[in-house]
């Protein structure tokens, strides 16, 4: 059983306390996060495959091969590694999210050693930040996507050059109703992309990610109740992996999929059938799936799905909240109706209705666009439906 954004507003975050001091720059010694628990047999097991690939060549030679290729198979999944972003574009992007959103960057180290970069963003009510140990939000970006980008002044440049659609789909937006309603919010870069060490891996993300919680948890101090896991896209599979350890933290699962293997079999399979079954089963086969399904039942704390029905990049079949809507259990998913275009058109004209009243002609298109929601009280909300999306969660 869902519901639909036309419902009710979404219930997003846990309360605030009502303690808040001054926002401490995070200078600390720098944060090493901790391999997740296993269990003894788990690393025997380990440690015994690795000595016998030692031993008989011709197995490391498979597993030094495999390895490469799985490494090939990053570069092309997450295409961010390789993007030749201007470091000047860049640079503007991390001022910007100092100078005007006061935040400050933050450096951690993941289990094997790489040093991940990010940025923590301080809430605010009114104009004072909240304290350290606040509800946060980490944000898992989607595979062609760096946190720079959620610069202000970098977002509307990059819109204006149309060099490319930002992958997070106007995260500046995001960010700004998180900030705006008290929440800290944790963003970082994954391996090999913008100033993080190391190449991605499937492990190596989830690590990535891991150690992103760890660092809110135990550096921070923030509770896992208080922690939640934004993930979008590639970010959303990621995300979904990490909160299926972690039982208290709570999981966003944002226009993602149920698994990177179904995804890559129904996209290539448009083209050519019998191609998305190769490239399908080169994924498993180069261990590079994301199952979010059946991750999705490890998840103990608070979780829910966004959908979007018109999604350009995950097919509406291989998404997460059609996945588990087929399967008859309950769960907690909201519709986005293609708002983001709608929304804009609406607040424009909202903007002009409060200097001169509106043509019939553009009472007309209000109207039009209006008729993209099927729901007449989401079509009321549709100014708000941002604020209403991201509404705190009693």
């Amino acid at each position: 059983m869902v519901a639909s954004c036309t419902d009710r507003p979404i219930p997003y975050l846990p309360a605030l306390g009502a303690e808040r001091v001054q926002q401490r720059p995070l200078r600390e010694e720098l944060f090493k996060a901790e391999y997740p628990k296993t269990t003894r047999l788990q690393r025997i097991c380990h440690i015994a495959y690795n000595i016998f690939s030692v031993l008989f060549f011709p197995l490391g030679l498979c597993r030094l091969i495999g390895h490469r290729l799985h490494i090939l198979a990053g570069r092309k999944l997450v295409p961010a590694q390789k993007m030749e972003y201007d470091q000047n574009f860049l640079n503007r992007g991390r001022q910007s999210l100092i100078q005007d959103w006061g935040g400050s960057p933050v450096s951690f180290k993941t289990p094997d050693g790489k040093r991940l970069d990010g940025m923590h963003i301080p809430g605010k009510r009114g104009d004072q930040p909240v304290f350290k140990q606040a509800p946060t939000i980490i944000m898992f970006n989607g595979n062609a996507s760096c946190y720079e980008l959620n610069g202000g002044s970098v977002t509307a440049e990059w819109r204006q050059e149309g060099v490319a659609q930002i992958s997070m789909d106007v995260p500046l937006s995001n960010l700004s109703d998180f900030v705006e309603q008290g929440y800290n919010v944790l963003l970082f870069n994954y391996r090999g992309v913008g100033k993080s060490e190391g190449r991605a891996t499937r492990d190596g993300l989830i690590l990535d990610g891991e150690s992103a919680c760890q660092y809110v948890h135990k550096r921070l101090g923030v509770p896992e109740e208080k922690i939640v896991l934004f993930g979008h896209s590639l970010g959303g599979g990621i995300a979904t992996q990490v909160a299926a350890r972690h039982p208290g933290v709570q999981l966003c699962n944002m226009r993602s999929f149920a698994s990177l293997e179904k995804t890559v079999r129904i996209i290539f399979g448009k083209i050519v059938p019998w191609m998305g079954l190769v490239v399908s089963k080169m994924i498993l086969a180069l261990r590079w799936n994301l199952d979010s399904e059946a991750k999705w039942d490890q998840v103990k704390g608070r979780k829910w799905v966004i959908h979007h029905p018109f999604d350009p990049v995950i097919p509406k079949e291989a998404g997460l909240y059609n996945t588990l809507e087929k399967r008859g259990k309950p769960f907690q998913g909201f519709v986005l109706h293609h708002l983001k275009a709608v929304q804009a058109y609406c607040q424009d004209l909202a903007q002009k209705a409060k200097q001169h009243p509106l043509t019939p002609a553009e009472i007309k298109l209000a109207h039009d666009a209006a008729q993209e929601i099927s729901d007449p009280h989401c079509r009321a909300l549709l100014p708000q439906e941002m604020q209403q999306l991201f509404a705190l969660w009693a």
